[in-house]
Formats: structure tokens, sequence, C-alpha cells
């Protein structure tokens, strides 16, 4: 069964011993403030403050979260949506390539979706429940599909110009999600990415790697 916060319980020299260590650990592990053992112990100083403190930071992730799923899911329909309007507004068709490099970037969108709602149903309902097996068998499964994909762009034509725009879009899109969840994290859109970029100076490994292989 896959333990979410094991990976920073063992960076501050804790276990999991109490239900607020495990929440406050989920809480660092999406905001990825957890660079030494000081924000998780300060937990332990008691009193009224620091839990109503913890809970403040749990309500806050728990927003976080759910924006994150919702946003990806929306934009599996928003972005090829678009991108079609913006064709059809100029009187030019897409073809084959391009919806089937927008379908494989809406599977990858799709997955991001639910890492965030598994993160957050955990965070919620405090039930351990082994979601890591699922994006192990999820992270196989894109390589092939990008294999699939790079083989139907191959047999098929461009119909113009919008459509090899569209196919190297949303192929990079594809890659780029697949790069930023399973590899190395892309998006770095808080404080705490930006600084540690400026004192590490080189990207961070993405999260979902980093249970993968734990």
């Amino acid at each position: 069964m896959a333990q979410l916060p094991t990976i920073y319980l063992r960076q501050a020299g804790l276990t999991c011993g109490s239900k607020f260590c495990y929440l406050y650990s989920v809480w660092c592990w999406g905001q990825d403030v957890v660079s030494n053992s000081r924000p998780i112990a300060n937990i332990y100083v008691g009193g009224n403050g620091r839990r109503e403190k913890s809970k403040m930071r749990k309500d806050r992730l728990i927003n976080r979260l759910r924006q994150l799923y919702i946003l990806e899911f929306l934009n599996i329909f928003f972005l090829p949506f678009a991108f079609w309007l913006f064709g059809h507004s100029r009187n030019q068709d897409l073809g084959v390539n391009s919806f089937v490099t927008m379908t494989l970037n809406g599977i990858l969108l799709l997955e991001g979706s639910y890492l965030w709602f598994c993160i957050l149903r955990q965070l919620r309902t405090k039930e351990q429940f082994d979601f890591i097996r699922t994006f192990k068998a999820l992270k196989t499964l894109n390589f092939g599909l990008f294999i699939l994909t790079a083989v139907i762009l191959a047999l098929n034509p461009f119909l113009g110009t919008l459509d090899k725009i569209g196919t190297t879009l949303f192929f990079g899109l594809a890659i780029l999600e697949h790069v930023n969840y399973f590899e190395i994290q892309l998006m770095y859109d808080n404080k705490n990415d930006i600084n540690y970029i400026r004192q590490h100076r080189r990207l961070k490994i993405a999260k979902l790697k980093r249970l993968l292989t734990t």
C-alpha cells in the first residue's frame, strides 16, 4: 500500500505517529515546502493556534488540489475546442493527425487530473489506497501511445498548414505533460518552487517519479 507522505517524513526524520502529522506531511508534499525538518517539527509545539494553522493549511491545499484536477479536466475539452474554433473562423479544416494528437494530449491531461483527484481524496478521507500502481501502468501505457501516435502521423498526410500546427502543438503538449508528471517538474507556479530553483540551480524531479521509485 503506497503511503503518500512517506518520502517527506523520512527526510524530516519523523514517523507518521499521528493523523496531524500525516495531514501536515501531505500538505508539504503538495506545496514542496519541506526543505528540512523545521516546518514539520513546528506542528508539535501544541496549542489551539497551531491546530488552527494546520487546518487553514489543509483547507488551502484542498482548494488548490480541487482547482488543479478541475482545470486539468476542463482543458481536455477546452484546448481542442479553442483550436478547432480558431481554424473554423479561418475556413481551415483539421485532419486526422490533429485529432489524434488532441486525443493523446487529452489522455495525458486526464491522467494529471486523476492524480490530483487521488491526492485530494486521500487528504479529505484520510483513507490510504494504492494509486501508485495505477500510475506505474499508465507510465508504460504512455510510451505505447506515443509510439502509436508517431506511426499514425507518419502514415497520414497533413491537410494544410493549420493541421501541421495543430499536430505539432498538441503532440508537444502531450510530451510536456508526460515529462512534467513522470520525469521532471516543468510547472513552477508558487514561491516555494521558484525559491528551490534559485537555491539549487536545477529543475526538480517530478513528484510522481519520486513516489514511483520509493
